[in-house]
């Protein structure tokens, strides 16, 4: 499942707002398939396969947010974690 998902993002055109606006050309379609076959199981469902695009589109949000620094660093949450625990 992950090897897809760095494939995906890794192969990514400037500008491409992640995998849903992939639909949007041919290439983008074929990846989308080609991540649906080898993310997924062969008796997997179409609700299998949404959740998976859907699970592709988050991850390709988190590693966009990591480009952009726009993120919260690990201690910042490791500090709010203390404070919502106290």
């Amino acid at each position: 499942m992950y090897p897809t998902t760095c494939i995906l993002y890794s192969h990514r055109s400037p500008g491409v707002g992640g995998i849903l606006d992939k639909v949007k050309t041919r290439e983008g379609k074929q990846e989308i398939l080609h991540a649906l076959r080898e993310g997924l199981n062969d008796d997997a469902t179409l609700e299998d396969a949404i959740d998976y695009l859907w699970y592709l589109h988050k991850v390709e949000e988190g590693l966009q947010e990591v480009e952009t620094e726009k993120m919260i660093p690990h201690a910042e949450v490791m500090n709010q974690m203390d404070q919502w625990i106290k």
